[in-house]
Order: structure tokens, then sequence, then C-alpha cells
């Protein structure tokens, strides 16, 4: 049996975000020191309360420098507000500098983010966040991408770095959870019960029956 921990990073009045930070990557260095599997935080924007987790590869990083086998775990990237090729080639870059060391999810965020993100909730955002991650899912496993669909159009796109890590995509819930295979294997997967999506991405079944 293996534990983890969750954090929100919460924001509440009186306390600076140096503070904050500085709490949380302790509470990363004591949970390395004590042997829990993983760490994980949420990518969160424009809350304070709930969340002040905008950067996720930023804390990361740095609680990386200060452990030595801790497992980092986004839950999750909140696709719509990131271009997937570029998140993908994030991944793959954070992937080859922590060793292996990371997991995420990506999914479609709350539905008070869109208007402070200047961005509007219509009748296309189901099918462009469907489109872009199966474009995301694409950049994941292959090195150079070709995909043209109604709202992203590449030709022969390179994903730099690629890792050459193999992802694992489980399916099924309305949070579409990706995990990094390990050295030692598969990690497991993690579903949460949230409503099922109204219609499946075709690249995404294909992935799940390959793993």
């Amino acid at each position: 049996m293996r534990f983890s921990i969750y954090t929100e990073v919460q924001s509440w009045p009186g306390k600076s975000y140096d503070r904050l930070y500085g709490e949380v990557l302790e509470q990363i260095e004591n949970a390395d020191r004590l042997g829990y599997d993983a760490f994980a935080a949420v990518e969160h924007l424009f809350f304070p309360k709930f969340s002040a987790s905008a950067n996720v590869f930023g804390l990361f990083g740095m609680a990386a420098a200060r452990t030595r086998r801790i497992n980092f775990r986004t839950m999750l990237h909140v696709l719509p507000y990131h271009n997937p090729l570029v998140l993908a080639a994030m991944i793959h870059e954070f992937s080859l500098l922590t060793g292996g060391r990371y997991e995420f999810g990506v999914g479609r965020g709350h539905g008070w983010i869109p208007l402070p993100a200047g961005t509007p909730l219509d009748e296309t955002s189901r099918p462009r966040y469907e489109e872009a991650l199966d474009l995301f899912v694409e950049a994941l496993h292959k090195d150079v991408v070709t995909f043209h669909g109604a709202y992203w159009n590449v030709d022969n796109s390179q994903v730099i770095p690629f890792s050459g890590h193999k992802f694992r995509v489980v399916l099924g819930v309305l949070m579409v959870v990706v995990l990094i295979l390990r050295p030692s294997g598969i990690t497991g997967s993690r579903e949460f019960s949230l409503p099922r999506r109204r219609r499946p991405v075709a690249d995404l079944e294909k992935a799940r029956a390959t793993t």
C-alpha cells in the first residue's frame, strides 16, 4: 500500500505567498523523508482562497531539487488554458528533469474560470476541449505530430524535448487521468466519481486498449 499527500495550496489573509510556498516545500521535503509515494497539488486560477497554485512546474521543480524519491502529481492541468502541444512538451521536459517522477491529469477545470480568463463558455467550449485533448495525447506519444481538426491544424510539428517516456491514459470520467510508467511498471489507475463524458475521444479509447 502506498500513501500520498494532497494540497490545494490555499491562500488566506495574513499569510504571504512567500511563506505559503515555503511551507508547501517543507511539507514535500518531509513527505519524501518519511517515505510517502507522491505529493499532489492542483493547478488552479483566479480564486485565491481556494488555491494559489498557478505554476505547478515551478513548485515541483523547486521540490525536485530538494528531494530524492517522492513523485509529483498535478490534479489537474486545466487544458483549455494551455496550448496542448506546448503543455505536452513541458511535461516531457519535466519528466526528464525529475527522472520520471511526474504524474498528472488533464481536464476542463471549474466553471468559474472562463470569465476571469476572458474565455467564453459557449457551445464551442466542449468540442474545442475534446479536440485539444486528442492533440495533447498525440503529442505525449509522438515526437512529430500532424493533426487537422476544426480548431487545431498542424503539420509535422516537432515535440521538443520528447522524453520517450510512456504514459498511461485512464478513461471513463470527466477528468482524464494520465500517469507515467515508472521503471518498475504501471503505478495503477486513479479514477474519480464524476459525470461521464458525453462522447469518448477516439484516440484516447485507442490508447486505453493498448495499456
